[in-house]
């Protein structure tokens, strides 16, 4: 992905001593210097305030006008420090956790994970021969575990991708358009952009994602006689719902061990379902109910490990259904 057409201001420079100062701390008069290319430096103050049409950040500009080439070569450059300096101290002080969230685009799912649970040693720039990614770590082995790619201008190459997939190495992208991006960099590390594995296991049938899978319970009113009716349904973290008529055996004898009243019953095209019976007059409940009772505190859930809902869909696409929601913090 090229995003070299982004505009992103330098806010860093070097004095006349060689060392690094913040905008916020430069002296109109005194001379500043580019820090990739040493090329003396402008200060852009801008006169507008904050907040208004027209502001722009103060920051220092290349006399010939070529900034923009520096600036995104020296926040990639900046942004790899800060992490292996991150790395470094929780390694040095005995920490052996530093969590990273992303959403998964193979099963769906935001999944969390920990860089530092192999680590043992991070470099910069680890040549492996195949590829150089901008940050490796390594366990106590010298085995790579977990590359991190700094995206400024351009995502890894494919073979870079292949590389790391063929040798079952994580590989974390984090996008980074801003120098604010970078300043607490544990905090922008919560929520990496992309990342090549999907911790949840294939499906044996159709060798997709399966997907974590609850079961809610709900207790409602019997359309017809009023008597509690305790109704089941099978939900994923992204939206995906099966009611009773697409349940597996297995997962019958559970709802009804939760005191749900499912049973195979013969419908009128001559099929049959998997329907709650009401228990009072025998009458069929269907397994609805709106997206805030799924969450509501008296709804209870049970944890049932992995399903496919895709197989679910092919096999009996009346039974799934979903919501377009909104997705949880987990």
């Amino acid at each position: 992905m090229n995003r070299t057409s982004r505009k992103i201001l330098l806010p860093f420079a070097k004095d006349s001593k060689g060392d690094e100062i913040h905008i916020s701390d430069a002296v109109k008069g005194e001379k500043y210097f580019c820090p990739v290319c040493g090329e003396e430096l402008v200060l852009r103050i801008s006169k507008i305030p904050e907040g208004q049409k027209g502001y722009r950040k103060n920051h220092f500009a290349h006399k010939s006008g070529n900034t923009n080439t520096c600036s995104e070569s020296y926040l990639h450059k900046r942004t790899k420090q800060k992490i292996v300096d991150l790395i470094n101290d929780r390694l040095n002080q005995g920490v052996n956790e530093l969590k990273f969230r992303w959403h998964c685009d193979k099963c769906g799912e935001y999944h969390e994970g920990n860089l530092l649970k192999k680590a043992a040693k991070v470099v910069e720039e680890y040549n492996l021969a195949e590829c150089i990614p901008d940050i490796a770590l390594l366990d106590k082995d010298n085995n790579v575990v977990i590359v991190i790619e700094v995206v400024v201008t351009h995502e890894p190459s494919e073979n870079a991708l292949n590389y790391y997939e063929n040798h079952k190495i994580a590989c974390l992208q984090l996008m980074i358009s801003d120098f604010d991006d970078c300043e607490d960099i544990s905090k922008r590390l919560l929520s990496v952009d992309k990342v090549n594995i999907c911790p949840n296991p294939l499906c044996p049938k159709c060798h997709r994602r399966m997907n974590r899978a609850e079961m809610f319970f709900i207790d409602k009113p019997c359309w017809k006689c009023g008597n509690s009716v305790r109704l089941a349904l099978i939900g994923s973290p992204q939206g995906m719902y099966v009611n009773s008529t697409g349940f597996n055996g297995a997962e019958i004898a559970l709802a009804n061990q939760y005191g749900a009243n499912i049973h195979e019953v013969k419908t009128k095209r001559g099929t049959l379902e998997c329907q709650t019976v009401c228990k009072a007059c025998k009458s069929y409940n269907f397994a609805s109910f709106n997206y805030d009772q799924l969450f509501e505190p008296e709804t209870r859930i049970v944890n049932l490990g992995f399903k496919c809902f895709d197989c679910v869909y092919k096999e009996k696409p009346y039974s799934w259904f979903s919501y377009s929601r909104r997705f949880l913090d987990l």
